[in-house]
Parts: structure tokens; sequence; C-alpha cells
């Protein structure tokens, strides 16, 4: 049972490096515009986020995307795995119906069915994640093995 334990540990330590590394790369390199900086009472950038920082396109729109939809994926998995690492039948549909979600918003965008910009880049952004949360699974399972 402790090697259960220590698999989610694991992946849960990976999801929480993406999420806060994807927030940090939002916060940074994104225009101050967001909504949500509203909500909390931030409605200009925190000194400690230097302004006016530089980064290629990728890492400024598509990478915390890419991070986002990896850490949900990581974390849904960890909850979802049984003791042999297996992904539980009931977990799957979750799993597998948040990564449909996440490429439907995107596809949802194109058509004008939902809000933002469509970019062929969220996509291939959205399949790495998807990619690298397979892997990340696949690597703790067979660590026991």
């Amino acid at each position: 049972m402790d090697a259960c334990r220590d698999r989610r540990m694991s992946m849960l330590l990976c999801a929480s490096s993406a999420l806060t590394l994807g927030v940090i790369l939002y916060l940074a390199f994104r225009p101050w515009t967001f909504e949500a900086a509203g909500w909390i009472g931030l409605h200009e950038r925190p000194g400690w986020l230097l302004d006016g920082l530089k980064a290629p396109n990728w890492i400024r729109f598509n990478l915390p995307d890419a991070l986002w939809l990896y850490a949900f994926l990581v974390a849904l998995t960890a909850f979802w795995v049984d003791s042999s690492g297996r992904l539980v039948p009931a977990g799957q549909p979750w799993i597998v119906g948040a990564a449909i979600l996440a490429l439907g918003h995107e596809l949802g965008q194109a058509v004008g069915v939902t809000n933002g910009t469509f970019d062929f880049a969220d996509i291939a952004a959205y399949m790495l994640g998807i990619l690298a949360a397979f892997l990340t699974w696949k690597r703790q399972t067979e660590k026991e093995q």
C-alpha cells in the first residue's frame, strides 16, 4: 500500500509543480488585462512581477495551457489508479473527458461557441500536455515492475 501512496504523492507533486509553473508564466508574461485579477483585488501587476518581460509567444500563450491540462490530468490519474497502477474503469471517463473538454473548448473558439481566440498552437499544446500526462502515468507504473 505504501507504493500506491508514494505513486500518488509523486504524481501530485508533478501536477502541483506544473500548475505552479503555468500560473507563474501566465502572470509574468501575459498582459495584465485578465478578469480574474480584478476578482482578487489585483488591479495592477504586483511589483515583484517584472513588467515588460519578453518571451516567445509559445511560452506566453501556449505553454501555460499545456501545463494546466497536464496538471489536471495527472492529478485526476493520481486519484483514479489502483494499487497496481492501473486506471480504475470508473475513472477513465473522467480523464478522457477532461482531455476532450480542453480540446473541445479550443475548437469551440474556432466556431464562436466559446469565448477566446482559437489557435492551432493551443491544440498542439493540449496534445503535448495529454501525451506528457500519459507518459507520467506510464513512468510511475513502470517504476514498481
